[in-house]
């Protein structure tokens, strides 16, 4: 593994002008020089490499997609660190995604545009492994706890219900997960002190793939607990089935539950076993 860079971490400390988060670029290889051709959404650009085109995707983070809460905005908040600046770009990992796409951290000027994207709140830090990783994460915890961007608490409508938050978990059970989904949970509780209507909700995680909404109707009464299984089971009291296959990563994820308007409840960290 690479040797980890170092952000310079004081921006986390002002949301609304935050410093550029500036990244040691001889700690992630070469840098290649790009131009910008079009920003695609919040974590995907297409740039100019020497006389081709190529799509890029940020390595090391995802920001929501266009139709879903604050993706509109996330695509304009890329667009203003990488328009009319002198752009270039490193392999920090993987070379390429599933689609196809180039894998790479970007750098417009002497700001680290990954890192800067997770530091305002418009991108999540996911659990890909590469050298600024834990970087990343430390930028997103702040990000959250302050609530900016994605993570305001009125972001995309009128702020949701406090008390209700992620419990215990059980993303990595013994015995092949992916085998036995079913066998896999996260447990979320309602402290509110009054009882909230859930319809609609989701829960995801921090990919752009799994994604469970929550039944109409479905109540979530003051002081109880709802145990959200991964596999498919029989209806019970305090249990739902997402009856989809293994959704937490076993090398870390993000748990995120979302109101009906897309505005961020509560986030939870499922760490890698130990």
């Amino acid at each position: 593994m690479l040797p980890a860079a170092v952000l310079l971490l004081a921006a986390c400390a002002t949301p609304l002008s935050p410093d550029p988060i500036s990244l040691d670029i001889a700690a992630t290889g070469a840098a290649q020089p790009v131009t910008l051709r079009q920003v695609t959404d919040g974590d995907s650009l297409v740039v100019t490499l020497g006389d081709e085109d190529v799509e890029v995707r940020l390595l090391g983070v995802n920001a929501p997609e266009i139709d879903e809460c604050h993706g509109a905005a996330a695509r304009d908040a890329l667009q203003a660190l990488v328009s009319d600046a002198d752009l270039s770009m490193q392999q920090g990992g993987d070379d390429h995604d599933q689609y196809g796409r180039l894998l790479r951290l970007l750098t417009a000027g002497d700001e680290s545009v990954n890192a800067a994207m997770v530091r305002d709140g418009h991108a999540i830090a996911i659990h890909t492994d590469h050298p600024l990783r834990d970087d990343f994460l430390a930028l997103d915890d702040t990000a959250f706890e302050e609530g900016r961007g994605m993570w305001a608490p009125d972001a995309c409508g009128p702020p949701p219900p406090g008390g209700v938050h992620f419990g215990d978990a059980e993303p990595n059970p013994p015995g092949d997960d992916a085998a036995e989904p079913e066998r896999e949970w996260v447990e979320i509780g309602n402290e509110s002190g009054t009882d909230v209507a859930m319809g609609g909700w989701v829960l995801r995680d921090e990919s752009s793939q799994h994604r469970y909404t929550f039944p109409a109707g479905f109540i979530l009464p003051s002081g109880a607990t709802v145990r959200v299984f991964s596999g498919c089971g029989e209806p019970a009291a305090g249990a739902l089935w997402w009856c989809t296959g293994a959704v937490w990563s076993n090398g870390g994820d993000t748990a995120i539950l979302q109101d009906e308007h897309g505005t961020v409840v509560d986030r939870d960290r499922l760490p890698a076993p130990s």
